[in-house]
């Protein structure tokens, strides 16, 4: 999903990529609640702060393995 190292800006993509995800997981029953609320808080700050969203290294490795679960 991380398309480049730079952890300040997110590229249109990436927002795109998880606003994706987001949309998946509130209709899927597949996700432990603690994902599901992750996933929902990370789509949070999208709306609050779009490109400009921080998502650290570990963040990422978990909306992987969202992703891979809705797959």
């Amino acid at each position: 999903m991380r398309t480049k190292p730079e952890p300040d800006a997110l590229t249109d993509e990436e927002v795109e990529g998880i606003r994706q995800i987001v949309k998946e997981s509130e209709h899927t029953n597949v996700l432990t609640d603690w994902e599901a609320a992750f996933i929902a808080d990370v789509g949070d700050r999208l709306l609050d702060y779009g490109n400009k969203t921080r998502i650290s290294d570990k963040m990422w490795e978990i909306i992987g393995r969202i992703e891979e679960k809705l797959g």
